[in-house]
């Protein structure tokens, strides 16, 4: 499933603010690694989960539906037919 990884981590604050924010909660994370995510298009799971967590940190809604890529219709369309995938609820 590819995602929208640069609108995920620059709505979280950047690359570099994630990468500081994810290893002051105890999970060193390199910078690299979240530009790598970028490059690539895919978050793994494990980040996924934290990334969530800095976002309701924030008060901001973090609903993975939203960034996922055209090339990802049939994950679009489950989660319109009522499937939640919301983190925040």
């Amino acid at each position: 499933m590819k995602i929208d990884a640069q609108k995920m981590v620059h709505q979280l604050g950047g690359p570099k603010s994630v990468s500081e924010r994810i290893t002051a909660m105890g999970h060193p994370l390199k910078l690299k690694t979240v530009e790598m995510w970028i490059f690539r298009k895919s978050v793994p799971g494990t980040w996924m989960v934290l990334l969530a967590g800095l976002a309701k940190k924030d008060g901001v809604r973090f609903d993975i539906t939203k960034y996922l890529l055209e090339d990802t219709k049939d994950a679009k369309a489950a989660a319109e037919e009522g499937d939640d995938l919301d983190f925040l609820d």
